[in-house]
């Protein structure tokens, strides 16, 4: 069974008629086959993409765990050197450690307030809020702070 060419015949040129010897079974065959090659293509692209994106974010957090191990040890290395210089101007070491313990926890603390304050963001209030009015907040998709 023939099956459809995307190439011309040379006394043929792009306008002339289809052969009137393909059968209706033979050209519903040859598109089939053709739509099942181009999906295969497009599947195989896509299975590529989702490949590459999957190595390329593994090297991604390898590289936020090497960043976030030296930000680590250069925080360490900096309340170190702090509380070496305190005890070198006098302050003794329970002191000295003390303070940098409580900048630590202070600075913890902050970033976890800042996470909280991110955190209640993530939930596309104002998308909720446009698809979901309330009585009051109907007229404008927009809270009062977000509106110029």
């Amino acid at each position: 069974m023939p099956l459809a060419s995307h190439r011309l015949d040379e006394n043929r040129g792009p306008d002339a008629a289809p052969d009137a010897g393909l059968s209706l079974s033979a050209a519903l065959q040859s598109v089939y086959h053709e739509v099942r090659l181009l999906v295969h293509d497009h599947l195989r692209l896509a299975a590529l993409e989702a490949r590459r994106a999957v190595r390329d974010l593994v090297v991604m957090i390898a590289l936020g765990i090497v960043a976030a191990l030296l930000l680590i040890t250069g925080w360490l290395a900096l309340v170190a050197s702090l509380v070496a210089w305190a005890v070198d101007h006098g302050a003794s070491w329970p002191a000295a450690l003390f303070v940098a313990a409580l900048v630590s926890v202070a600075a913890a603390v902050g970033a976890a307030l800042w996470i909280k304050h991110l955190g209640s963001r993530v939930m596309f209030a104002l998308t909720l809020r446009w698809l979901h009015p309330e009585p009051k907040a109907a007229e404008s998709p927009l809270p009062q702070e977000a509106r110029v």
